[in-house]
C-alpha cells in the first residue's frame, strides 16, 4: 500500500497514511548533506526533543538491550515482546523504572504510531528462520520477522536500528542477506554488518552478528577530526574474558543438592564425557565437560536427552556425584547476565528462557 498525505493537514507535522485512510505514524521531512556532498530528502520518524530515546523488541525474558542502553546514556522508554510470561520476567527486575514493557507483536500495524518518537531501536528478532537449527526457511517460514522489520522501516523510518542475527543470517549459502539488500535499495537507509567472536567478550564459542541501519539524513562518514565513528557501534573487547569454569556456583551451594541436576549413570554412559562418539560435534577440540569455553548455551542445557540436540549440552564434575547438568544462574552467567537479573523457579523454564 502507497503513503498517501491526507486532505486536511495537521497544523505540526505533516502526517501520512495509508491507502486505507487509518493514519498509522507521523512522519516529517527531512533534509540532509550526505557524505558524498549531495543532498538528500526524505520522510523521516520524527524521534524526541533529546534524541536519546531507545525502544526494544523482541526483547525476550530479560531485554538486555534495554539493560545495556541504561549504560551508554540512551533512555529506554518501551520494550516490546509478544510472550506475556517472559515480558512480566523483565519488567519484574525494575531496572529500567521509566521503561514501559507492553506484551505487543510488532507485526501488530496498529501498534505502530508508538514508535515514532524513538531515536534508536535495538532488535533481537528471533533466529529460527535464519539459523541451522530451524530449517533456515528465511521469509517462507511463518516465524520469520525480518520481512516485518523492512515494512517498519519503510513506514516509520527510524533514525537508527541495530540488529542481532544469527551466523545463518550471512551465510554465503543461504538468501537472507542478499534478500534484505534488495530490499533496501527502495527505502532511505544505509547497513553496516560486524559478525562477533563471542568468546572475546564471554566465555563461550560461538558467533554473532549486528546490523546496523542507518537513515540517510543521519549518516556520517567517519573523518581525520573524528575518525571515532566508525568505532562507536561496536562492542569494545575487555583485556581478559572470564574462564566459563570460573562462572560455575561454589560447590557448598544449596542450589546444587537439586537432584535434578546430577547426571544419571544411563545418561552417562550415553553422553559419553571422556571419548569421541558420533552424537558430538565435528569439532576436534569439542569437550562435553565444561572448560574455559562453554560451546553452546542454548535451552538444551536445561535436559539434553529431552531436546532434539541432545549434543549440544556439556556438563561438570559434581564433588559428590560424578557429573551434573549446569545451573540456570550458571548458563545465565556464561550468557553475560549480572546475578541481579531474575529467573523463574523453574529449572526447565528458567534454562530455556537463558538459552534463547
Amino acid at each position: 500500500m502507497a503513503l498517501t498525505r491526507p486532505a486536511s493537514d495537521h497544523p505540526g507535522l505533516p502526517r501520512f497514511s495509508f491507502g486505507s485512510g487509518v493514519t498509522l505514524v507521523p512522519l516529517r521531512l527531512v533534509t540532509s548533506r550526505t557524505p558524498w556532498n549531495t543532498q538528500v530528502t526524505c520522510l523521516g520518524a520524527p524521534g524526541s526533543a533529546d534524541g536519546n530515546v531507545m525502544v526494544e523488541l523482541c526483547s525476550g525474558a530479560f531485554a538486555t538491550m534495554t539493560q545495556a542502553a541504561l549504560r551508554i546514556d540512551l533512555s529506554p522508554q518501551q520494550a516490546w515482546d509478544k510472550d506475556a510470561t517472559r515480558l512480566k520476567n523483565a519488567a519484574r527486575a525494575g531496572l529500567a523504572p521509566k521503561c514501559a514493557y507492553r506484551d505487543w507483536d510488532i507485526r501488530d500495524t496498529t501498534r505502530w504510531r508508538y514508535l515514532s518518537e524513538a531515536d534508536v531501536w535495538g532488535v533481537g528478532i528471533p533466529c529460527q528462520s535464519t539459523s541451522g537449527s530451524g530449517r533456515r526457511a528465511g521469509r517462507q517460514d511463518d516465524r520469520d520477522l525480518f520481512g516485518t522489520l523492512v515494512s517498519m522501516l519503510r513506514h516509520i523510518r527510524p533514525g537508527l536500528v541495530v540488529v542481532e542475527v544469527v551466523p545463518g543470517f550471512w551465510h554465503p549459502r543461504t538468501p537472507h542477506l542478499e534478500a534484505l539488500l534488495d530490499e533496501l535499495r527502495t527505502i532511505p537507509y544505509l547497513l553496516e554488518g560486524k559478525e562477533l567472536e563471542m568468546e572475546s567478550y564471554l566465555p563461550q564459542k560461538r558467533k554473532r552478528g549486528v546490523l546496523v541501519f542507518t537513515r540517510w539524513d543521519l549518516y556520517r562518514m567517519p573523518t581525520r577530526d573524528d575518525p571515532s565513528l566508525a568505532s562507536v557501534a561496536w562492542p569494545t573487547k575487555p583485556p581478559t574474558v572470564t574462564r566459563a569454569c570460573d562462572l560455575l556456583l561454589q560447590t557448598d551451594d544449596a542450589r546444587l543438592q537439586d537432584e535434578d541436576l546430577q547426571v544419571r549413570p544411563l545418561e552417562l554412559l550415553d553422553l559419553s564425557p571422556h571419548r569421541r562418539n558420533p552424537s558430538w560435534p565435528c569439532h576436534p577440540e569439542f569437550t562435553r565437560i565444561l572448560g574455559p569455553l562453554a560451546w553452546t548455551v542454548m535451552k538444551s542445557y536445561a535436559r539434553t536427552t529431552d531436546f532434539p540436540y541432545p549434543w549440544m549440552g556439556q556438563i561438570t564434575p559434581h564433588p559428590e556425584r560424578g557429573f551434573r547438568w549446569l545451573h540456570p544462574r550458571e548458563l545465565a552467567r556464561l550468557q553475560g547476565l549480572p546475578d541481579t537479573v531474575l529467573l523463574p523457579e523453574d529449572r526447565r523454564q528458567a534454562s530455556e528462557w537463558v538459552g534463547d
